[in-house]
């Protein structure tokens, strides 16, 4: 679970997979395999030709996307308007640590970068990301605030409104 504390916004979050698990536990793994394994294959095929394979898992992951969406709208956004949840679930990295080119840990930083980000792309759903606070090392901690299909009004005024009641997105982290 993450907490930023920023001026008179207090936001907890917990973990995407776990909203995931509690709200749609019944395509959690097959969205986690074919996901994951769509995401691999387009990642090797960046290097490599793309393959039968990668081709089949990708049509795969768009054939349940429609229904994956409907199941998880019914049970978060029958209770919520918005989600919120970290950027990343990771400590952000520097600048040094995302320059890979392109190398056999590319496709492994890569997935840890977008992991949190990505049910959100998979559905579709309109996100507005924003400053939450900066880590003990100084780097910017990122909230994501996701909103139903086609709502994007919804979530460009709350990352407005979250702007507007604190004063994260104007601060620079050291150099």
């Amino acid at each position: 679970m993450y907490t930023a504390l920023a001026g008179k916004v207090s936001i907890t979050v917990r973990r995407t997979r776990t909203v995931r698990q509690r709200n749609a536990p019944s395509r959690v793994a097959q969205y986690d395999a074919i996901v994951n394994g769509a995401e691999n294959e387009c990642l090797n095929g960046m290097e490599h030709s793309y393959t039968a394979g990668g081709a089949t898992a990708y049509i795969d992951a768009l054939r349940l996307r429609g229904t994956a969406l409907a199941e998880f709208c019914a049970q978060v956004f029958s209770k919520v308007d918005l989600l919120h949840a970290p950027v990343l679930g990771i400590a952000t990295p520097t600048i040094a640590e995302t320059e890979l080119g392109w190398s056999e840990r590319t496709a492994a930083v890569l997935a840890r970068i977008t992991r949190l980000t990505r049910p959100g792309s998979y559905l579709g759903l309109p996100t507005v990301c924003a400053n939450a606070g900066y880590s003990r090392d100084g780097m910017p901690i990122g909230l994501q605030l996701v909103a139903r299909p086609f709502d994007e009004a919804t979530a460009l005024r709350a990352g407005h409104a979250f702007q507007r009641a604190t004063d994260w997105h104007l601060r620079q982290p050291g150099l």
